[in-house]
């Protein structure tokens, strides 16, 4: 499989997605839209993954740059390419969609349990996923469920975790990708989280490390599936 990732952060990279890819073989390119690279043509890849950045989407959306990264986001959708995004890709894909992208009245950021929506439970590319899960969050903006698409994953404090439109395109707020090393990346790029509503302490954010693993192996079951040409509901 042919991966094409939109990078908008030198620290928002593939993170456990470069584990996964040199494990199976999956060949990968990198555009960098902070950069306004040059997209590639969509006979170039198989699947689109759109990572994440500091910025508010409402913030951006407007400026040129965007507006042509949102475009191409689009094409891919219409061209059936596997499409999916991580926290501000999520929202920007979710844009790009017809979806709109607010502010929270609290930043989400730590280890939350989160759940799966009868709708994930009925399609055959979450069949892996527990119904219940503790999954690692960053964000303060949230996205809508793009027209047409069904939320998948939902959570305490934000209730739009994550969505699918068809069987191809996939948004996540929740961070499947992060490893230990992609944490601290963030704290040095962010800082430490200070502790307030749905914010939790840095120890305790380290702490939820423990979980890792498990988010990983979820991702790495759901790309698995993608991979081996299985189709979903």
């Amino acid at each position: 499989m042919r991966i094409h990732f939109l990078q908008h952060e030198d620290f928002e990279h593939p993170a456990y997605l470069g584990e996964w890819m040199g494990e199976r073989g999956h060949g990968a390119a990198t555009t960098r839209a902070d950069r306004e690279e040059s997209f590639p043509e969509l006979v170039d890849f198989d699947m689109l993954v759109i990572l994440g950045g500091l910025a508010s989407v409402y913030e951006v959306q407007d400026r040129p740059g965007v507006r042509r990264e949102m475009a191409f986001i689009r094409r891919a959708v219409e061209a059936g390419k596997y499409v999916l995004g991580f926290c501000f890709g999520a929202q920007l894909l979710s844009a790009s969609l017809g979806g709109e992208v607010t502010a929270m009245d609290h930043p989400e950021i730590g280890w939350h349990e989160v759940r799966l929506t009868q709708g994930a439970r009925s399609s055959e590319r979450f069949k892996y996923f527990p119904e219940r899960f503790i999954a690692p969050v960053w964000h303060g903006d949230m996205f809508s469920i793009p027209p047409n698409a069904l939320r998948t994953i939902s959570g305490e404090y934000c209730p739009n975790q994550g969505y699918m439109l068809g069987d191809r395109v996939f948004g996540f707020q929740v961070l499947l990708h992060m490893t230990p090393a992609n944490l601290e990346e963030f704290i040095g790029v962010i800082g430490e989280p200070v502790p307030g509503p749905n914010v939790q302490a840095p120890e305790e954010v380290r702490s939820g490390l423990r979980h890792v693993d498990d988010v990983n192996r979820l991702l790495a079951a759901f790309l698995d599936g993608i991979a081996s040409g299985g189709q979903g509901s």
